[in-house]
């Protein structure tokens, strides 16, 4: 049964066109909810890639084989993204072993624009959490 059906079983009675709508505005939020979600598995994927350190030329292959992308800009916006992720859990992690609180975390990560400059300086992404933590206090 379809949406007409089922509205005019209830007792609602709308003219086509408005049908027409509804019918389109669903279609198009699925599409969007399954970009969406496939962007969410490429991130997750690339995050894992990521820690088993896996190279980007790695990378790059296994996107290209397994989620089809072939742009290249967008697979190292993809693993940047990743290494930026990983790095802030790693640091988080550090320093709430340390006694840090997750909301003074927070807090020393706004303090210190962490995410900016992780994104803007690549040798910050590949630093172990002690001498990251030590380089954002020195600066």
């Amino acid at each position: 049964m379809d949406l007409k059906q089922e509205l005019q079983k209830i007792g609602i009675f709308l003219n086509d066109a408005v049908i027409d709508y509804i019918n389109q505005y669903c279609d198009n939020e699925i599409v969007r909810a399954k970009e969406k979600q496939r962007e969410k598995d490429i991130s997750s994927a690339v995050c894992a890639f990521v820690e088993l350190k896996r190279t980007d030329s790695e990378i790059y292959q296994l996107l290209n084989k397994h989620f089809c992308v072939e742009n290249i800009s967008e697979a190292q916006d993809y693993i940047k993204n990743a290494r930026i992720h990983i790095q802030i859990i790693n640091l988080r992690i550090y320093c709430t072993e340390h006694g840090m609180t997750l909301a003074e975390f927070r807090q020393y990560a706004k303090d210190h624009t962490l995410e900016k400059k992780l994104e803007s300086t690549s040798k910050l992404r590949e630093m172990s959490p002690e001498k990251l933590k030590a380089y954002l206090e020195k600066i």
